[in-house]
């Protein structure tokens, strides 16, 4: 209906509902509105709900190496003793659902 609408939706990337963890994204060719603040979305983060869109930046952390029988929660447990984590996500095989390691 409007992008505020599709922020609220949005928020909910990265919540975990029966065991699946949610990956919502707007379409590659999205374009806002003149006079949209795109940090306006960020006032829609649900508590808990740690997304899993990382944006490029000068704080965005990569690892590698990770045991393949970590998941989701180990990772995070052990990202957050570097601090706050704004986004996250594991990588998983697409056929398997084994994560990769990163």
């Amino acid at each position: 209906r409007d992008p505020e609408d599709a922020d609220i939706c949005i928020a909910l990337d990265g919540a975990a509902i029966g065991g699946v963890i949610l990956r919502l994204r707007r379409t590659n060719n999205y374009t806002p509105p003149p006079g949209y603040d795109e940090q306006c979305k960020r006032k829609w983060k649900l508590p808990g709900v740690v997304p899993t869109h990382v944006e490029d930046g000068p704080n965005k952390l990569y690892f590698f190496g990770l045991p393949r029988h970590w998941n989701e929660e180990t990772v995070l447990q052990m990202a957050r003793q570097a601090g706050d984590v704004s986004a996250f996500t594991l990588v998983r095989d697409k056929h398997t659902g084994e994560s990769k390691g990163y």
